[in-house]
């Protein structure tokens, strides 16, 4: 009996340990509108989440995005107007993929 009960007890422990690692992590959605930050919101957000801007935005310093595989997104097309002066709007950081404008 002993030499079952060791076997079972690493494969019980194996399971216990690799299921949660293996539960999907729901994503989380970010509502920016004025006079709110998208570099908090950006700076904020996980992989698979969603940014949504709802208004228009003078921002004349360049957001960075430094996470892969966040979408960034109006409320409603023409909606999230994004004024970024003379530079760019966004700029992906080094390493940074997977982004969705």
């Amino acid at each position: 009996m002993k030499k079952f009960l060791f076997p079972l007890l690493a494969i019980v422990l194996a399971l216990g340990l690799a299921l949660p690692t293996a539960m999907p992590v729901s994503a989380a959605t970010w509502y920016v509108s004025p006079p709110g930050s998208i570099q908090a919101a950006v700076n904020g957000a996980s992989w698979g989440d969603t940014i949504i801007l709802d208004g228009t935005f003078l921002n004349y310093a360049t957001v960075t995005v430094g996470t892969s595989g966040i979408t960034i997104k109006s409320a409603t097309p023409g909606s999230g107007v994004l004024d970024g002066g003379d530079g760019p709007a966004f700029r992906l950081a080094d390493g940074v993929s997977d982004v969705t404008f």
